[in-house]
């Protein structure tokens, strides 16, 4: 039995379609697949109660050097900025993330997973204006990159 996790996109993209193609090319393999948020997912290995995790990336992951992990960035996953046309931080090229704090912006509430990816506690600036009434999601800051981590 192969014991994985991941969060709700990494599941519906990466894990259901892997534990398709496992189950095709390896019939008598079970592959169970639980959700769960990166800090549950770090729990769940140093448990050995799963043996694959996939996680993103933030500031209170593990090292990449800790070596109770094998852990191997899958994908990187740039973000986008949308501003109306004629914006000053309209156009071609990238944006630094000073100049596009200053601006307003429609971000997921910060404490969720959404906008802890929005706002890597790395990057955010000390007073960001948000608004997070509205479900649109207008501008994110850094790229997050899922991880995957196995024990070793």
């Amino acid at each position: 039995m192969l014991r994985v996790t991941g969060f709700p996109v990494a599941i519906s993209v990466l894990l259901a379609p892997m534990a398709a193609r496992l189950k095709e090319r390896h019939p008598r393999l079970s592959v169970r697949i639980a959700e769960a948020e990166v800090t549950r997912s770090f729990d769940l290995l140093f448990e050995g109660a799963v043996d694959l995790a996939v996680v993103e990336s933030t500031p209170a992951n593990p090292p990449l050097s800790d070596s109770r992990f094998d852990q191997q960035p899958l994908l990187d996953d740039p973000f986008d900025l949308v501003v109306p046309a004629g914006h000053p931080l309209a156009g071609p090229g990238r944006i630094d993330l000073a100049e596009a704090a200053r601006e307003p912006w429609i971000v997921p509430v910060a404490d969720s997973p959404a906008g802890r990816m929005c706002w890597p506690r790395a990057a955010r600036p000390a007073s960001p204006r948000t608004s997070s009434t509205t479900p649109a999601t207008g501008t994110s800051p850094p790229s997050s990159s899922p991880t995957a981590s196995a024990s070793p």
